[in-house]
C-alpha cells in the first residue's frame, strides 16, 4: 500500500480518529505510525488552501475624520481635495515596495483617482462627511510617514481651499466609460509603478517643500537602488526577498 500525499490544513488544530493536536504534531505523529507498520509510503506536502495568488489582493485602510482643535467641524470638501490632488506622489510613501502597484493595476486598491460613499473600489471611501478610509496603503509602508504626508496634503487643501473637482461615485469605475468618469471628475489613474510613483513625488513642489531636503533625498535614493536591484528579479525570488524582510 502507498500513501502518496499528505495535505496541512490553514486550521491550527485538526481531529482525526478522536486525536486533537497542533497540526505539525500530528503529521510528526503520523509519520512515526508509518515507519513502524508495513505500510510504504513517500510523501509529498501542500499547504490548503492553495496558491492565491491570482485572486483578491490585502491592504491596509487608513481612518481620518476632519475636526478641529476648538471641537468644530473642518471642511470636509477642501480636506478631502488636498488629499486627492496629491493622491500620486502620496503613493510613493503608501505603496512604497515594488509589487505593491498589483493593486491598482488590478483596481483592488483603486485604478482610479476619486472618492465615493461605501465606494470600495475606489481609493477613498466616504464613510459620512467627516470620516473618510483611505484604501491604498500596503503592509510595506511606513505608516507614520503616510500619515504625516496624507495629513499635510490635507492641511494644504484647508490652507489653499482647494476645490474638490470629484463628485461622489457611487459607481463601481470598471462599469464606467470614459464619458461617465469625465462626469465625475475621475480624470487621472493611479501610478501603475513604483518607478512612476517617485516620479509624481519628484514633480510635486508642494510636498516636496514640506519635506526636509536631507531626508527626502536619502528616501528616494533609498527607494531608487530598490527599484534597481529588485526589478531585475523574478516574480519569485522577490517573493522570497519579501518573505525574508517581512
Amino acid at each position: 500500500m502507498w500513501v502518496s500525499s499528505i495535505t496541512l490544513c490553514g486550521n491550527p488544530l485538526l481531529k482525526i480518529a478522536g486525536l486533537r493536536a497542533e497540526t505539525l504534531d500530528l503529521v510528526e505523529e503520523i509519520l512515526d505510525a508509518l515507519k513502524q507498520s508495513s505500510i510504504r509510503s513517500r510523501f509529498s506536502t501542500r499547504s490548503y488552501p492553495g496558491d492565491m495568488l491570482a485572486g483578491p489582493s490585502s491592504g491596509l485602510h487608513l481612518h481620518l475624520s476632519t475636526i478641529n482643535l476648538n471641537g468644530e467641524r473642518a471642511s470636509p470638501e477642501d480636506f478631502l481635495a488636498g488629499i486627492l490632488n496629491h493622491m500620486s506622489s502620496l503613493c510613493a510613501f503608501e505603496m512604497a515596495n515594488y509589487d505593491g502597484y498589483v493593486r491598482s493595476v488590478g483596481d483592488a486598491a483603486g485604478a482610479w483617482i476619486g472618492f465615493g460613499t461605501d465606494n470600495r473600489d475606489l481609493l477613498v471611501r466616504k464613510i459620512n462627511d467627516w470620516h473618510w478610509e483611505f484604501r491604498t496603503m500596503d503592509g510595506t509602508a511606513n505608516p507614520y510617514l503616510f500619515v504625516a504626508a496624507v495629513l499635510l496634503a490635507a492641511l494644504d487643501g484647508l490652507a489653499r481651499k482647494t476645490e474638490l473637482v470629484w463628485k461622489d461615485c457611487k459607481v463601481f469605475p470598471h462599469l464606467m466609460d470614459k464619458r461617465m468618469r469625465v462626469e465625475y471628475g475621475i480624470n487621472n489613474s493611479m501610478p501603475a509603478t513604483l518607478k512612476e510613483a517617485l516620479y509624481c513625488l519628484r514633480s510635486d513642489a508642494v510636498i516636496i517643500a514640506w519635506i526636509p531636503a536631507d531626508f527626502l533625498t536619502w528616501y528616494l535614493s533609498v527607494v531608487d537602488k530598490e527599484v534597481e536591484k529588485v526589478g531585475k528579479m523574478t516574480d519569485g525570488q522577490r517573493r522570497l526577498r519579501s518573505l525574508e524582510d517581512f
